[in-house]
């Protein structure tokens, strides 16, 4: 039986020299890929936890990479597409919106993003909020949550930047929508960053 809420988790195939490079060269590109490919196995369990949503994953670099077939069960995998990260984000809420609402995206750059998180942020939009959002500490968000969607929400945001989380809040107070932000959690993007990582992980 379908879910009503469906989680988007943006993702690369996890390719030598293309996924976290800004690790490298602290780490070589062996390592980063190997990290990526278990916070990219983390974030799909993470998913898969919440019993009351369908997982559907966005990916860029490749469907058919050997990656998403090491999984048992079948994946819900889609190209992403669009001229930046703004684009291909709204372009996968507006499709997955013509089946499920709301529609949770996230990334898989953060551990400490669990399933109880993405829960609160369900919560809240069941709640009647227009978005949720789940800051990181760079600047940026781990979670976004809507009910509906609208191409402002992702318009003149330079991807990338600490000002991403800012330029977002202005999007949705210039649409009139309301929102709520959750706590801040760390992704994990740089050298510095590697000390957040749950205990046991290594690279």
């Amino acid at each position: 039986m379908q879910a009503e809420v469906a989680i988007l988790l943006f993702a690369k195939a996890p390719v030598d020299g293309q996924v976290k490079t800004r690790l490298q060269p602290f780490l070589c590109s062996q390592q980063a890929t190997r990290l990526y490919r278990m916070m990219l196995g983390n974030a799909i369990d993470t998913a898969k936890e919440v019993s009351e949503a369908d997982l559907q994953i966005y990916c860029a670099g490749g469907i058919h990479h050997e990656f998403w077939s090491s999984y048992e069960s079948s994946l819900a995998l889609h190209e992403q597409y669009g001229a930046d990260l703004g684009e291909r984000m709204y372009h996968a809420v507006e499709a997955a919106m013509q089946d499920y609402s709301p529609v949770i995206l996230i990334g898989a750059d953060c551990p400490q993003l669990n399933a109880e998180y993405i829960k609160q942020a369900v919560d809240l939009l069941a709640q009647g909020y227009d978005a949720v959002i789940g800051p990181a500490t760079d600047g940026g968000y781990v979670l976004l949550g809507l009910n509906r969607v609208d191409w402002g929400v992702f318009s003149a945001i330079e991807w990338g930047k600490d000002s991403v989380l800012e330029d977002t809040q202005t999007n949705l107070l210039r649409l009139g929508w309301s929102f709520q932000l959750l706590s801040a959690l760390s992704d994990i993007d740089r050298p510095e960053d590697l000390s957040k990582l749950p205990v046991g992980w290594s690279y």
